[in-house]
């Protein structure tokens, strides 16, 4: 199964459009992508409550982490950080099929753990 495959699987669990917010994340987000994986993120504001659906202006907002939307992959994580255009001072992720809200970690710490 491709990787496309795979996100439409995983978004049909969820009830969301994967390529609603492919498009999205073309326009206003960072995606990462190869054969092996696929990865949405964008820059946020921690403090400004779920990032799900807020977007903001990096040149004018000051984001301070980097929200991972999405992610499938083996080590499709580490492919994406290790490419992200800038550094921000955290990184933040859920895991909506368990249920766990988003959490952050500083990015430095992070980036260390997942080399």
């Amino acid at each position: 199964m491709s990787k496309i495959q795979e996100a439409l699987t995983f978004y049909a669990k969820i009830d969301r459009d994967f390529y609603k917010d492919l498009s999205i994340y073309i326009q206003h987000g960072f995606i990462y992508s190869d054969p092996d994986c696929i990865a949405l993120a964008k820059p946020v504001k921690m403090m400004d409550g779920d990032p799900t659906n807020k977007w903001i202006n990096v040149r004018n907002d000051k984001a301070d982490a980097w929200y991972i939307h999405f992610a499938l992959g083996e080590g499709c994580i580490k492919k994406m950080c290790d490419r992200i255009p800038f550094t921000l001072p955290y990184i933040g992720f859920g895991r909506v099929l368990k249920n766990k809200k988003i959490k952050y970690y500083k990015s430095k710490n992070f980036f260390r753990r997942i080399k």
